[in-house]
């Protein structure tokens, strides 16, 4: 269905662009109560994936939707979901390496905003929006127009991991790097220990 601001990537997922002026808070997501105790240690052990994720939500803009809801939030709620996962390590045989467990949220972060926006999305007037854009969706697309939408190449998928990797702060990217776990997460082939 591709009509006005509306568009099914998959049967999971479903955007919508919404004009310049919607307003939603980045920190409203840490009301998502399910995850608020892992969410208060992941503040403490990791506090600026915080930011990072912010840093992700504003390079995407406040107008995607994913399920009548922020993309990020969506995005939020299974890095939350993964990294509580990996904190209990119920499947594994103690507790996980925290430089792991960084690299789980961060590969989570990118894999999930990737999984939901691994499209080029373009109006009538021909602009277009992908993951690799400079400025937002809602600053490019006119969201009263249908929208048609491309998939991404691998390559661009990986350039896409990249770009977003790169918006992480330079002392958590110099500990993915020298853990070797940069390249596993913009490859997306970080293994699952959890």
């Amino acid at each position: 269905m591709n009509n006005s601001n509306y568009y099914t990537l998959n049967p999971e997922v479903n955007l919508i662009i919404q004009p310049l002026g919607f307003n939603r808070r980045f920190r409203a997501i840490s009301s998502l109560n399910k995850h608020i105790h892992y969410w208060e240690i992941l503040d403490i052990d990791w506090a600026r994936t915080i930011t990072y994720m912010e840093s992700v939500y504003n390079h995407i803009g406040e107008g995607i939707l994913h399920q009548n809801r922020p993309v990020i939030w969506s995005v939020v709620d299974k890095t939350m979901t993964e990294y509580t996962a990996a904190v209990l390590n119920v499947n594994g045989d103690g507790k996980l390496n925290n430089y792991y467990r960084l690299a789980v949220i961060v590969n989570t972060i990118i894999s999930t905003t990737v999984k939901l926006l691994g499209v080029t999305l373009s109006d009538r007037s021909g602009q277009s929006w992908n993951l690799l854009s400079d400025r937002t969706a809602c600053e490019v697309l006119n969201a009263d127009d249908p929208l048609t939408a491309t998939p991404l190449t691998q390559a661009e998928i990986t350039e896409a991991r990249r770009l977003l990797i790169s918006l992480l702060h330079e002392r958590y990217l110099d500990i993915l790097t020298g853990t070797k776990y940069e390249d596993a997460i913009v490859a997306d082939t970080l293994p699952r220990r959890y």
